[in-house]
């Protein structure tokens, strides 16, 4: 089917046009960020914390990602009903999610009910009770829900990559683990939340038809009398080691291969021209990875990259399933496509969506909250996102090229094979040393 005819492509795009901000620093060193957006009668408030899986005890592992769902099921004003009626009786949304890098509460609804809002969010993120009943169903559904994805190909994959990458460092850790998980207390949620609640490693932000200046001067006086608490402790480095593992899943149809590069940290001088790099080789349906292993060579029902950066480091990764019969030419296409230089088209290509997709990334209250909530977690300013249209535009073909050559040395890659024992090794057996690993053994359960 031919691509639809498309207007000539005018001049570079403008700026992201920053919206009307007030910020302020409190003594505490919590920050507080307020931008009018007075399109619609609505407000997105989020709470946000550095610090979230990176400060799990030893031996607790799993304990953030309960934390992020027992937190709404009791707080020192609302037990878990109480809650729950109070959002609906608003229309409001709250969601509570704890990632490697920091923690998060945040909450929509109408403008007119700014100050409820605020009351809730900081409910359920300040003074969470933790109550023994919700939590040991919440534990029970994570240990369910973990026991479901640890015999997923792609999800054993995923974890063996990511320990090869990072090793000891805690981007490398599992998200659970079935023994540590099974033992966490509400105690445990209750010690970690306190390790996670710092104010001067947090913000305060609110993004909607808000009166700026006051909604800022009301939080400073609402927050003023936080106490400073403990700096983030610096995570060990990364270990990497470029390994080839096998793991056996004897009644797999299908071969999972997923590849991966260490890169570096979001924000990085590499950044832009890797995020065109990741779109043009597999970042949608328009990719060479997709034209050419699915469309062209029927390999794959799908193949991808991802570009995956976070404040500690970060990592480029390809991956893709095939039937067993296909899996030694698959790996083959993968290194080939992977390895083969840009064409101008395929650069135009990635450029055009980018460009074109950011508008609706940076569209409403939440939208607009994203792009804020990014730049501080990374410590940009927010002209970085004024900037990034005419940046992304104005990079030659040849630094990109340039870019990816250095980057995307395939033969360097540690790669993960996950399907019947004979085809996932076969896959990796010219590349290398292989490791052949077990479903069920102990590697498996730490890497996962």
């Amino acid at each position: 089917m031919p691509l639809p005819e498309l207007p000539p492509q005018g001049g570079p795009p403008g700026p992201w046009k920053v919206p009307s901000m007030v910020s302020r620093t409190l003594p505490s060193g919590l920050q507080i960020v307020v931008a009018r957006l007075p399109w619609l009668p609505v407000v997105h408030i989020r709470w946000a914390l550095r610090g979230g899986r990176l400060l799990e005890a030893p031996g607790k592992t799993g304990s953030a990602g309960l934390l992020g769902s027992v937190a709404r099921h009791g707080t020192a004003r609302y037990d878990s009903a109480g809650l729950a009626s109070a959002l609906d009786y608003l229309g409001a949304s709250l969601r509570i999610s704890v990632g490697l890098d920091s923690a998060s509460a945040g909450i929509s609804g109408l403008s007119e009910h700014t100050d409820v809002l605020l009351d809730l969010v900081d409910e359920a993120l300040l003074r969470p009770t933790f109550p023994e009943a919700h939590f040991i169903r919440e534990r029970d559904n994570a240990l369910q829900v973990h026991r479901h994805q640890r015999a997923q190909p792609s999800v054993i994959a995923g974890g063996w990559l990511a320990r090869s990458l990072y090793g000891n460092h805690p981007y490398g850790h599992p998200a659970v683990v079935s023994e540590e998980l099974a033992g966490l207390t509400a105690g445990d949620l209750r010690a970690l939340h306190s390790r996670i609640l710092a104010p001067q490693r947090g913000l305060v932000l609110v993004v909607g038809d808000v009166d700026a200046e006051a909604t800022a001067d009301a939080l400073s006086e609402r927050y003023a009398d936080f106490p400073v608490g403990a700096p983030l402790p610096k995570p060990p480095p990364a270990t990497l080691s470029r390994r080839l593992i096998a793991i056996e899943r004897a009644a797999a149809e299908q071969v999972v291969i997923l590849l991966g590069l260490p890169l570096f940290s979001w924000g990085a001088p590499d950044h832009l021209p890797m995020e065109i790099v990741n779109q043009a080789l597999g970042g949608g349906a328009g990719s060479r990875l997709f034209n050419e292993l699915r469309e062209r060579d029927g390999l794959t029902y799908s193949a991808w990259t991802a570009l995956d950066l976070g404040i500690h480091g970060g990592d480029f990764s390809a991956g893709l399933s095939c039937s067993p019969d296909k899996a030694p030419a698959a790996i083959a296409a993968l290194m080939d496509a992977l390895k083969r230089p840009l064409t101008a088209d395929e650069i135009s290509g990635a450029r055009r969506y980018i460009i074109g997709a950011f508008p609706q990334r940076a569209s409403g209250v939440g939208g607009v909250a994203a792009l804020l909530y990014t730049a501080w977690l990374y410590g940009r300013p927010v002209s970085a996102w004024a900037d990034y249209l005419p940046d992304i535009a104005s990079l030659s073909d040849d630094t990109i090229r340039s870019v990816a050559a250095r980057l995307i040395r395939p033969e360097q890659a540690s790669i993960v094979a996950v399907g019947p024992a004979a085809a996932a090794a076969g896959v990796l057996s010219g590349l290398g040393d292989v490791e052949e690993r077990a479903q069920d053994d102990r590697g498996f359960e730490a890497s996962v």
